[in-house]
């Protein structure tokens, strides 16, 4: 296996296991984290809040990766579903109990073992749907 495909397999092992902290280690200090609808995390320390809340308000969180293409250099992309249900605040909003179930991708650029660049793709609106927020 190679480095990125590593790291991205770790990613997803910390992403189920919903350990923050595990997750935040993965991404260098001076790493981005891009949501597709313009969200941009800053660092490691604001990329590990947003995994914090966001495993806080989806406790039951799971994401079933599908496909990890290995692309040139330190590139890869990996396409995962995800489930879980909105039980905590998440941002300023408030849990509805309901249930989703979403599929996207990340694209990853890893450099010396770590996160540099971390762009997500994800239908938002089809999730907040789920959820019973718009």
């Amino acid at each position: 296996m190679s480095q990125v495909s590593d790291v991205i397999s770790a990613w997803v092992a910390a992403a189920n296991a919903r350990d923050a902290k595990a997750l935040a280690a993965l991404y260098s200090p001076e790493a981005q984290l891009l949501n597709a609808w313009g969200e941009l995390l800053d660092g490691r320390d604001s990329i590990n809040d947003h995994f914090t809340q966001l495993f806080r308000a989806f406790p039951n969180w799971s994401k079933e990766p599908y496909s990890l293409i290995q692309g040139p250099h330190d590139w890869g992309v990996l396409e995962w579903q995800a489930q879980a249900s909105f039980l905590g605040p998440y941002q300023e909003l408030e849990p509805t109990g309901r249930s989703f179930r979403l599929r996207g991708c990340g694209v990853f650029n890893i450099v010396n073992g770590r996160i540099r660049l971390h762009r997500r793709y994800l239908d938002r609106r089809n999730w907040y749907q789920q959820m019973g927020l718009r």
